[in-house]
């Protein structure tokens, strides 16, 4: 066998689109238009030897096992033969082999051969097959150096689908007795067909038999264990496919509107990127588990009534969209506004980030704010103020934050499940009501701003600040019960039934996760290790009112802020946990209870007994239960 070296092409250009139907051949034209990325194989340096001992392997045309086969359905290579190896399909399990035949010549096919491997080596063919017509009649070999026996010859017109070039040949799919068969025909034979069209109104639209956009084989999806796995697209026979669209790169910059049809059945990475468009329209229900579009502005997104999934687009970078727009009949999504919702309504699934408007009023009767509703990248959404409904019962991670200019927001009572990077890069955030019992945590840049103000419930003052380093927000809160005595249940998980053990009432817990209806907080173990008990939202009571003392590391613990000219300090109970009684008035009835501990600040003072404000309420305690603390300089 002759040493040379042989280029084999994976994939192809969507460029060729362009080709005038009655434009000249030429053949460095039909190269550059064809090729695209390469798989260079040295021949000699790939020779191998078949495995096995007396076996004979059988050769198909193509990598599928009812591919057409040469020699009557018996072509095969026998153990001990050499080859040269060309490349692989579906991990290897198939190699494309160039092996010598009785008479002289050689032979291209492909053939199971155990023990070949991957060996890092790119799948082919990429399945971004071109359809292509025949300029002419032409023959077919299997053999595009040596003799170049004929295997069938084509007409005028009939068509075949290119998935390579070899030198001056380009390697095609076609039909042989009823079945599939991968042959070589003469380049200067073939005329690439057009696979979408641009109207007078800019308006491109695939080809009604295209089946796939972008990348096709493989990819990556993204796990719950913050790790990417790869995923592989079965190679199919019956596929059109073309790389993604570029705008001003395969595409025309007089584009303005972009149709995926019906056809596709897979949007693969990048299928849309770059461009400013008036609309994108998605029709049809094409599989995309990865981000469809790049650096993409559209005025709209319009979903047909069969798309059932946007996750692809939303997961997708640097994509602006100016509103959403479904159709009729759409059984999963429907649009209210521009903004994008479940078909009930139930569930806020996208905002648009590119409306302009700085209000914006969530309708009544969303229970949801799904994660990254209100997602916009570089937090560019120039919304100022969000009202809420009451009903609302779940917000999700990252839900705000693309929300960089979002000023205020009013949590209503009915939300018992808050993500802890709800509000993540919400860094214009100045006032933050939440439901008694609820705080926000992991909330990004934000939580740095010194004049942050956190609120709790509708009438609770300030909350205070955790004093970790890292300038987190937490909730201090008492674990309670009806008459301040007795146990508390806490549980293993959210969701857990059954409680995992009791707490004494009166015990004050730092609140660093809420869900299910329960707030979790950090309980340490040992030395090096630490786990979460999960209390009932309403076994607590918020230590959320105004802060007058700020926790430090020097002087044992609590100081007076630098001015301050109030009777401050905290209740003591007859025992650490021993709840304190707050009257209606000196000797009167009792109207709730506190603990020790808790801050208070002195409003009035008649004899023994002290009318103070506590983060719960107002009321009398004796002067016993109260312990000053002095103002100190910071």
């Amino acid at each position: 066998m002759k040493k040379a070296s042989a280029v084999l092409i994976a994939s192809l250009l969507i460029a060729a689109l362009f080709i005038p139907a009655a434009a000249e051949w030429d053949e460095d034209e039909l190269w550059d238009e064809l090729c695209s990325l390469s798989l260079w194989v040295d021949v000699p340096d790939h020779r191998r030897t078949a495995p096995g001992d007396q076996e004979a392997f059988a050769v198909y045309s193509a990598p599928f096992e009812d591919a057409w086969r040469n020699d009557f359905g018996g072509a095969e290579i026998l153990s001990g033969a050499n080859f040269n190896l060309l490349g692989f399909a579906e991990e290897g399990k198939w190699s494309m082999i160039e092996y010598g035949v009785p008479g002289g010549g050689n032979r291209v096919g492909w053939a199971r051969l155990p023990g070949m491997g991957y060996k890092g080596w790119d799948n082919f063919p990429a399945d971004d097959a071109r359809p292509c017509t025949l300029r002419r009649d032409a023959e077919l070999t299997d053999d595009p150096r040596g003799k170049k026996r004929t295997v069938m010859t084509l007409s005028e017109g009939d068509r075949v689908k290119a998935l390579g070039v070899w030198n001056t040949w380009a390697y095609v799919q076609t039909g042989m007795d009823g079945k599939t068969a991968w042959l070589f025909v003469p380049l200067d034979a073939l005329e690439i067909e057009r696979l979408w069209s641009v109207d007078e109104n800019g308006v491109l639209t695939l080809r009604g038999d295209v089946t796939r956009v972008g990348e096709s084989r493989l990819g990556t999806e993204y796990l719950d264990d913050d790790e990417w796995r790869e995923l592989t697209v079965p190679l199919s026979r019956d596929e059109i496919a073309v790389p993604g669209l570029a705008y001003g790169d395969n595409i025309p910059t007089t584009v303005k509107a972009v149709v995926f049809p019906s056809s596709l059945r897979y949007l693969g990475t990048e299928a849309l990127s770059y461009g400013e468009y008036d609309y994108i329209r998605l029709e049809g229900d094409p599989v995309s588990k990865q981000e469809i579009f790049y650096a993409v502005r559209t005025r709209r997104m319009i979903l047909s009534a069969e798309c059932s999934s946007v996750d692809a687009i939303l997961n997708s970078e640097y994509i602006e969209i100016g509103a959403w727009e479904v159709e009729e009949g759409n059984p999963y999504f429907k649009s209210l506004d521009g903004v994008l919702f479940s078909a009930d309504g139930k569930k806020l699934i996208s905002y648009p980030s590119g409306a302009r408007a700085e209000h914006y009023t969530v309708p009544a009767g969303t229970q949801e704010i799904c994660p990254g509703a209100f997602r916009g990248d570089s937090m560019e959404i120039p919304l100022k103020t969000i009202s809420l409904p009451i009903g609302l019962k779940r917000i999700g991670e990252y839900s705000f934050s693309g929300c960089g200019r979002l000023i205020s927001l009013a949590v209503p009572l009915t939300v018992s499940d808050l993500a802890e990077t709800a509000f993540y890069d919400c860094v214009s955030l100045e006032r933050l009501s939440l439901p008694p019992g609820m705080g926000s945590f992991s909330v990004g840049k934000w939580v740095d701003r010194p004049d942050l103000t956190r609120y709790n419930g509708d009438n609770g003052g300030p909350g205070a600040e955790d004093p970790e380093e890292d300038g987190g927000i937490w909730l201090r809160a008492c674990l309670d019960t009806p008459d301040g005595r007795g146990e508390v249940p806490w549980y293993a998980s959210p969701t857990e039934r059954e409680p995992a053990g009791e707490t004494p009432a009166g015990t004050t817990i730092v609140v660093t996760q809420l869900s299910n209806g329960r707030a979790g907080t950090d309980v340490w173990d040992g030395e090096s290790s630490s786990s979460s008990r999960w209390y009932s939202v309403n076994d607590l009571r918020p230590e959320s009112g105004e802060t007058f003392f700020e926790w430090t590391n020097t002087d044992g613990g609590l100081r007076v802020w630098t001015g301050d000219t109030r009777t401050l300090g905290v209740l003591a109970g007859a025992s650490p946990l021993a709840p304190v009684p707050i009257l209606d008035a000196p000797d009167g009835a009792e109207i709730a209870h506190a603990f020790g501990g808790e801050q208070a600040e002195v409003l009035e003072r008649q004899g023994p007994w002290l009318r103070v404000r506590t983060a719960a309420c107002e009321g009398w305690i004796r002067e016993e239960n109260f312990t000053l603390i002095p103002q100190t300089d910071r």
